[in-house]
């Protein structure tokens, strides 16, 4: 009888050790929170380009730090048109925009180099162009107040365009940043693409259920939008960059 009621309280423990872990994957996958696991997951691979390249840690924070403002100022249209995200906080911009644009900003500046094995030293031959900063804001924002605001073009593809200038801005000031501009804006897009199909499995339906005007042209490469791989490759472009050609600073090899 002693062994009967032994086992009996074994299983009443072993299901409420199950509950427990039932509830908690519930709480995690609860649609509410795909966002923030969707934020999350890039802060992960940014602390992991982190670790793995110290050499590259003082400017892969100081650019996530600069472009972190840019997450929340970009949700003002993409609110309007694109998608309508759940957040922690319940309002439209939330500290989920903030760790994203964070975390991508240091993802974009450090893919290429890691991938590669390359380092950033200062070149006696480029000047450093502190005009550009000023330049990337206003080409950030403008398209969207001429193309979303007043033509009515979708904000995805404003922004997309956007940042395709800025690239091509890069470009013609420097055209050796060309080959690490593509590359990073290839890598930049494969990452994104592993990342939705990761959301796929562990948020299911939690980016269409975002979408609000995120597929305008009606295609998607393996359940993922388009739009999102456009954006994600522009990005890629531009942000991989924006240090190199306003510092004055040149890429090559690391030594061994």
């Amino acid at each position: 009888m002693a062994l009967l009621n032994n086992r009996r309280r074994g299983l009443r423990s072993t299901r409420s050790v199950w509950n427990g872990s039932v509830s908690v994957l519930s709480f995690v996958m609860d649609i509410k929170y795909s966002y923030l696991g969707y934020s999350l997951i890039f802060l992960l691979i940014w602390i992991v380009f982190y670790i793995l390249r110290p050499d590259l840690r003082r400017r892969m924070l100081i650019f996530s730090l600069i472009i972190t403002a840019s997450g929340p100022l970009s949700e003002i249209w993409f609110l309007k048109d694109y998608w309508r995200r759940p957040t922690i906080t319940g309002y439209p911009i939330s500290i989920e925009d903030a760790i994203f644009a964070f975390a991508i900003g240091g993802i974009a500046y450090s893919i290429y180099k890691i991938f590669f094995n390359i380092t950033a030293i200062q070149s006696e031959g480029q000047p450093r162009r502190g005009w550009l900063v000023i330049a990337f804001i206003i080409i950030n924002f403008l398209p969207l107040l001429i193309f979303t605001d007043l033509l009515h073009v979708n904000s995805i593809f404003s922004s997309a365009f956007s940042l395709f200038l800025m690239a091509a801005l890069t470009w013609f000031l420097r055209p050796d940043l060309l080959k690490p501009s593509l590359l990073s804006g290839i890598l930049v897009v494969v990452l994104f693409f592993l990342v939705y199909k990761a959301m796929q499995v562990i948020f299911p339906g939690a980016i269409e259920y975002w979408c609000m005007g995120c597929n305008p042209l009606g295609v998607r490469l393996s359940g993922v939008n388009i739009e999102e791989l456009l954006w994600d490759f522009t990005w890629g472009l531009a942000g991989s960059t924006m240090v190199e050609i306003v510092m004055g600073e040149k890429l090559q090899k690391r030594a061994s």
